[in-house]
């Protein structure tokens, strides 16, 4: 049986980006295993909190259920980096911003 690795940026990425995908390769009784890069964050606008341990583990959770209502067996893996808000020491919103690319 063929094993695939499937890299997310972030959590959710790889469900979204590739949920349809990621159902066939289930169906065809592919070991799928998706690793998430940038897990440590406070970015979830909808959230109850802005703390960078209760976002992440919210956002892990919400990962793990969508990738489960795929398929129970897909294994997920983090590594734990901090999301590019938390590295560069700026709000979410400055990510996209015109100014910010100028400073890199």
């Amino acid at each position: 049986m063929v094993g695939l690795t499937i890299l997310s940026p972030h959590r959710d990425d790889a469900v979204f980006s590739l949920a349809i995908a990621l159902s066939r390769w289930s169906a065809l009784g592919r070991r799928i295993r998706v690793v998430n890069f940038f897990t440590q964050t406070q970015y979830a606008p909808h959230a109850f909190s802005n703390r960078v341990a209760t976002v992440s583990a919210l956002r892990r959770r919400e990962d793990y259920s969508a990738l489960s209502s795929i398929d129970k067996r897909i294994k997920i893996e983090s590594f734990g980096l901090l999301d590019a808000p938390l590295r560069l020491g700026i709000s979410p919103t400055e990510i996209c911003a015109a100014e910010t690319a100028r400073l890199q």
